[in-house]
């Protein structure tokens, strides 16, 4: 399945495949930050404008429309504030 991955600040669209979110953004040059990769340390929470993500891992959840790209698959297509 793929679904679109708006990155409304960088102004970029792609079709995400498989990955994380994180690996998609990195492939086309959008800057998130990120620390660990498995997201404990929640340096890569970012804005989810629209749509819904899956987390991957077993993490705790950051607040209300945030999530964390390193351990998320979109499940829809979204909107992200990166």
């Amino acid at each position: 399945m793929s679904y679109k991955v708006i990155f409304l600040k960088s102004n970029i669209s792609i079709y995400w495949k498989e990955g994380s979110v994180l690996e998609l953004a990195e492939e086309h040059g959008v800057d998130i930050d990120f620390g660990d990769r498995c997201g404990h340390c929640g340096c890569c929470k970012t804005k989810l404008i629209s749509g819904k993500v899956l987390y991957i891992s077993k993490v705790a959840l950051p607040e209300e429309g945030f999530f964390l790209p390193c351990v998320t698959q979109p499940i829809t297509d979204i909107v992200i504030d990166a």
